[in-house]
């Protein structure tokens, strides 16, 4: 009996240097829809989490970049 529920998650390391990281995870578990194949559901799910991942990374490093940007500029300013 092929199943009727996948579950998938993805993640990201982000290595901060000084013995840092971020870690970013994301996840679904999602119902196979009426008339859809295992793999359809599959594809589906994977593609969601990736991209919803993919955004996430970049939010989080859009504001990393913010950030030490800020701290470089208080620095010269010292």
């Amino acid at each position: 009996m092929a199943a009727t529920r996948l579950s998938y998650s993805a993640g990201f390391t982000r290595n901060l240097g000084d013995f840092n990281s971020l870690r970013i995870d994301v996840g679904i578990e999602e119902d196979k829809r009426e008339g859809e194949t295992q793999s359809e559901l599959w594809q589906r799910v994977v593609d969601y989490v990736d991209k919803r991942l993919m955004e996430q990374v970049a939010e989080v490093e859009s504001q990393l970049r913010k950030e030490i940007a800020e701290t470089a500029e208080l620095r010269k300013k010292k």
